[in-house]
């Protein structure tokens, strides 16, 4: 595989909004799904390239840019030199980073909706080294560790020259500059910008529970999803799952990070992990730093 595009998070940082803009276009060969997981699941891994591309990618468009948005590859330590094994140092990476205690919230509020989060959040965080000790606690509750982000990068500059990488600032750039931010992403793909793209979707909005004797269904075991495992083979299920989790929520509004509680992440975590970033991509990073004006 050639011309290959990663997007590597981070994760809670609106890639599922970027793949949902990027999958229209027309000269970009997007993953059909999107985190293929393909750098991060030890048996994808292990069936080879051959599979990645055929499984992924829509044959008869080799000659367009790859393109897989995978926000987990910016976390996993090993991910950096699975992508070099494979691929090769000309692949391309595109990261938009978020406030990492915003980031930390938005993912402890996931956490709680998916019934995987019992804690406070600020026990959540207290606890964190001792709970992301096990794969399923690092998946789940690694709510500020996912936030070093000058640490994780660094990874990955032990395999590939910085000018492989586009950085983004969620606030700046998806939030509020959208199409800026894709046209910035086309010249770097070496594509034209499409006009005709759709701006205009929405994903990730926080979700309530509609019927709690429905996700309990859901989420235990119990007669009928042994049934339904014997009657739909795997794959389709991972299909369904997801949209029946769907069926069974309702939108909410956001509950938000308190300033004074963001600020005090922010100071006691995160800022010499955000001056060492400021430097390497050679962006001010106040925005994350201080309070917003007033």
């Amino acid at each position: 595989m050639k011309n290959v595009f990663l997007v590597l998070g981070a994760q809670k940082a609106g890639t599922t909004t970027l793949y949902k803009i990027l999958e229209q276009h027309p000269e970009i060969n997007c993953a059909t799904k999107k985190e293929t997981k393909f750098f991060i699941d030890e048996e994808l891994y292990q069936r080879g390239l051959d599979y990645y591309q055929t499984s992924f990618f829509t044959p008869g468009k080799e000659e367009l840019p790859y393109l897989d948005i995978d926000p987990g590859l910016l976390y996993f330590d090993f991910a950096p030199q699975r992508i070099y094994d494979a691929l090769g140092e000309n692949v391309k990476f595109i990261v938009v980073l978020r406030d990492p205690a915003l980031r930390a919230y938005s993912h402890f509020t996931m956490e709680r909706f998916r019934q995987k989060e019992n804690l406070s959040f600020e026990e959540a965080v207290a606890t964190e080294a001792e709970r992301i000790t096990t794969r399923e606690g690092n998946l789940r509750h690694s709510y500020t560790s996912r936030g070093f982000y000058y640490r994780q990068i660094q990874r990955y500059l032990a395999y590939f020259p910085l000018d492989n990488f586009r950085f983004f600032v969620f606030e700046e750039d998806l939030a509020n500059n959208t199409a800026t931010l894709v046209e910035s992403l086309c010249s770097f793909m070496g594509i034209n910008f499409d006009p005709q793209l759709s701006f205009e979707v929405k994903s990730n909005q926080s979700r309530a529970v509609r019927s709690e004797l429905a996700d309990q269904v859901l989420r235990n075991p119990n007669l009928l999803k042994s049934l339904i495992k014997q009657l739909i083979p795997l794959r389709l299920r991972r299909k369904l799952r997801p949209k029946m989790y769907q069926l069974n929520s309702v939108a909410k509004a956001a509950k938000t990070l308190p300033e004074e509680q963001r600020l005090s992440l922010i100071k006691n975590h995160f800022l010499e992990d955000i001056k060492q970033l400021e430097q390497l991509i050679g962006r001010d990073l106040s925005i994350w730093k201080n309070s917003p004006p007033q």
